[in-house]
């Protein structure tokens, strides 16, 4: 996709990872399955907003995250086109993380227009593998590296999550929806429209926080992103459920609709995107995470990467 066309991603990228670490603790509450009602909200809007931590909470999670693309258009590139198509693209991420305890086993669902794959993330202490197509591969030492701190590669949530400031500052046409339990965490659910304005302002302050020196994402690339906000999105709305009890995010929705510029229309061939992000975190117990046997070397998957994906075109997956 055209280099213009992934600056007005890029920013999104990075919220979704801060998004990954706003839940979770070290009380884990009784079991629940299922989204209830519960009590009353614990206020207005901007009381609930206002009183949520800047800091992510240590502990194991349970993580799950859906990301969903619409592409409104048809993709210029021929290659790209071949593939996507005008397909969504989703991807599903799910399992337990413990990034004190050096621990995680992820499954992974991913459909981008004809390609679809599914496989699975395990970290287990120092090593961390990935699994395509029933074949687990060993991962390059550094790939998860992750720090007691609560940072995930050189991305340190906590400073993230303290840069975004208030984040009632965000949101605009706030309401109250109500309570709900999720995963037997009592929460208060608010929704309202993001603020472009001021998200602009704190990705920016967020991207501060990223150690431009050896993170995957492109600080300078977030920089110039963030500047296309503004113009591009068009409707954007978020849902927080905040914890009545530990006052951490525990599930955040976004929809957003961005119309493209004249430019990257012409270059793109598309006139805009539309972008479902939901990220839920709740306390879990530190998994139990085993080597896989037969783990093939990361050269091997470099090799393999290539008939991986043409048997994703045929609709071939496996699940981890």
């Amino acid at each position: 996709m055209h280099r213009r066309l992934a600056f007005l991603l890029t920013p999104l990228v990075l919220l979704s990872l801060i998004g990954a670490g706003c839940g979770g603790g070290d009380d884990k509450p009784a079991a629940a399955s299922t989204t209830a009602t519960s009590s009353a909200p614990s206020g207005d809007v901007k009381t609930i907003l206002s009183s949520i931590k800047g800091v992510a909470q240590q502990g194991p999670q349970k993580i799950a995250l859906n990301v969903a693309v619409k592409l409104d258009g048809t993709i210029k590139d021929p290659n790209v086109g071949a593939l996507l198509g005008t397909g969504p693209i989703a991807l599903s991420l799910t399992g337990p993380v413990d990034a004190t305890g050096k621990a995680a086993d992820l499954s992974f669902d991913l459909k981008a227009g004809k390609i679809t794959l599914a496989g699975g993330l395990r970290l287990a202490g120092e090593k961390a593998f990935l699994k395509l197509n029933d074949k687990w591969y060993e991962l390059p030492a550094d790939a998860l590296t992750t720090t007691s701190s609560g940072s995930t590669g050189s991305v340190d949530v906590t400073k993230a999550l303290a840069a975004l400031g208030d984040l009632s500052a965000l949101i605009t046409n706030g309401t109250v929806v109500g309570s709900e339990v999720i995963e037997g965490i009592d929460t208060d659910h608010v929704a309202g429209d993001v603020n472009t304005a001021e998200l602009v302002k704190a990705i920016a302050r967020v991207a501060a926080t990223v150690d431009a020196s050896s993170s995957p994402i492109d600080t300078k690339q977030i920089t110039e992103a963030t500047g296309k906000l503004e113009e591009f999105v068009k409707n954007a709305k978020v849902d927080l459920w905040v914890g009545k009890a530990d006052k951490q995010v525990h599930r955040f929705k976004l929809n957003l609709d961005a119309v493209l510029d004249a430019k990257t229309k012409a270059s793109s061939g598309l006139d805009g995107i539309n972008l479902e992000l939901a990220v839920t975190a709740t306390p879990t117990d530190s998994p139990s995470v085993e080597t896989p046997s037969g783990a093939l070397p990361f050269s091997q998957l470099q090799t393999d990467i290539g008939p991986i994906i043409l048997a994703g075109l045929g609709g071939a997956s496996s699940t981890p």
